[in-house]
């Protein structure tokens, strides 16, 4: 027996990387908290060298909305 399944296509959208004051900023954060945060927090999103030495870190847009979004319902929930 055949079955048909219909594929939705999702357009794809480029990843955007943010630089740590980039994070900092959208998380109403100094930027030495994100390194502690990096450091101290399990569940904070990890970052990535953009280039072998490690030197320009960044972080996926998405891992940090999805960081907020995170933090927003486990508030929700705690009320």
């Amino acid at each position: 027996m055949q079955t048909n399944q219909s594929h939705t296509q999702i357009p794809h959208q480029p990843m955007r990387c943010l630089k740590v004051g980039d994070v900092a900023q959208k998380l109403g954060i100094g930027v030495s908290t994100v390194w502690q945060k990096l450091k101290d927090d399990p569940t904070f999103p990890r970052s990535f060298p953009l280039f072998g030495s490690g030197k320009a870190t960044r972080w996926r847009e998405t891992d940090i909305d999805n960081f907020i979004i995170s933090r927003l319902q486990s508030a929700a929930l705690s009320r």
